[in-house]
């Protein structure tokens, strides 16, 4: 698997696991959009960053991640199983 192939399953599991938390919290519409909101600008100021500086924020949010509580981890699993689930159909629809 190339890094480009790599980039899209890593999104596309990312997607998944925010629709399945989104589909669990979805009675807090302020809450998500509040959180969407910031996510967006700490993307914003991560991509303003140089490499070192974005590899420091990695790193940091690699680590609170792996520190994370069951819940997250939880909704992380849904998002790779959809995203293994969307890998086979794409193989087979492109065999």
């Amino acid at each position: 698997m190339n890094q480009a192939d790599y980039d899209f399953w890593e999104w596309i599991m990312q997607e998944r696991m925010t629709a399945h938390v989104a589909a669990k919290f979805s009675k807090d519409d302020e809450s998500l959009r509040r959180f969407a909101e910031l996510e967006q600008r700490f993307n914003d100021a991560v991509e303003r960053l140089d490499a070192e500086g974005r590899s420091i924020v990695e790193e940091y949010v690699h680590t609170i991640f792996n520190q994370s509580s069951e819940k997250e981890v939880f909704f992380f699993r849904k998002g790779v199983r959809d995203g293994m689930v969307m890998a086979e159909l794409l193989e087979q629809l492109l065999a």
